[in-house]
């Protein structure tokens, strides 16, 4: 098939490989975005006398399916003035608990 749409062809090991990078990559970007926002916003607060900073969010989550079924779901904490995104969550019941404790996953 993808010869004849005039693409190469990956074996699954390169696929994965690439996928990971990709992942990675997407990863480091989405955290340096978000700290970036967090800064933008923390620089708009005072911190009150216990040093808490009242800042107006929202939070919203979505789960691939209804109920309690669904194996993947993702969150975020938004800035509610200006739609920045603060902080992201991707939660997945697939996902090894080996690889999330191990520090290069989730």
């Amino acid at each position: 098939m993808c010869g004849v749409i005039g693409t190469l062809s990956l074996n699954a090991k390169i696929y994965h490989a690439i996928q990971d990078i990709m992942h990675l990559r997407a990863l480091r970007t989405m955290e340096s975005t978000c700290s970036e926002a967090r800064s933008i916003v923390k620089e708009l607060y005072e911190p009150d006398e216990h040093g808490i900073r009242n800042i107006i969010v929202s939070f919203d989550g979505t789960r691939h399916k209804r109920g309690h079924t669904s194996l993947h779901g993702a969150a975020a904490v938004i800035y509610s003035v200006s739609g920045l995104i603060l902080d992201t969550c991707v939660l997945s019941d697939m996902c090894d608990q080996e690889k999330l404790d191990g520090g290069g996953g989730l």
